[in-house]
């Protein structure tokens, strides 16, 4: 019966997720099923420097140097483009129009799915928890023209993940959620923009400071 329950709950997530991707993916199927990209101008660098290391992978080599940028620059050493960001890896095979697409719709499944998981670890209901984490990952901030700026995307989806953790930590007292959340954390640092892990890293910091506070009351 237990084992069942577990099997339910796990069909439950796996569900939850693929609403969360499905319904972006839907959204710019069309664009990039005519053969366009879902992004512009910045986002249209940020793929090319992804197609750059796919395609160099794709013919059997690392991609240390890039020969496209001024006169040759290190590739490898330089975050914004995320070259050692796993989800890009995993990812690679396909081709450029539907990467783009699928990358994108990952990330806001990331966003959506452990915004939702966040809200209810703090006993929100399940409504609306799941409307509220459907309109975060829709938002301008992840959406719209935002879709551009896919470094930007790419780490702040690991915001609502490493809250999540946290607050799992906070309420189960269990380290590994924290060690899970570390992950997390390294993650969004590989992502592309370190700006917003710098801050988020300020801000768990924070968080886990009033937890203290507040346990140390009690």
């Amino acid at each position: 019966m237990k084992l069942s329950f577990a099997k339910n709950r796990h069909i439950e997530r796996i569900c939850l997720f693929l609403i969360y991707f499905i319904i972006p993916f839907l959204l710019y199927f069309a664009t990039s099923a005519n053969g366009n990209l879902i992004v512009s101008g910045d986002g249209a660098g940020f793929f090319s420097f992804k197609e750059y290391f796919n395609t160099s992978v794709m013919n059997g080599s690392f991609p240390y140097w890039c020969p496209y940028m001024q006169n040759g620059a290190p590739f490898i050493a330089d975050l914004s483009f995320a070259p050692l960001y796993p989800i890009g890896w995993v990812l690679f095979w396909l081709p450029l129009k539907y990467y783009v697409l699928v990358y994108y719709s990952i990330h806001t499944a990331i966003a959506g799915f452990f915004m939702n998981k966040y809200l209810r670890e703090l006993k929100c209901d399940g409504f609306v928890s799941f409307a509220v984490a459907l309109l975060f990952s829709l938002s301008i901030c992840l959406g719209g023209y935002r879709k551009s700026h896919m470094g930007i995307i790419s780490t702040a989806v690991w915001i609502p993940v490493i809250f999540y953790f946290v607050q799992r930590y906070i309420n189960s007292k269990n380290i590994k959620y924290l060690l899970i959340s570390a992950i997390a954390m390294a993650l969004q640092f590989m992502a592309g923009f370190i700006q917003i892990t710098f801050y988020t890293d300020i801000i768990i910091g924070i968080y886990l400071l009033a937890y203290m506070r507040k346990d140390k009351m009690k």
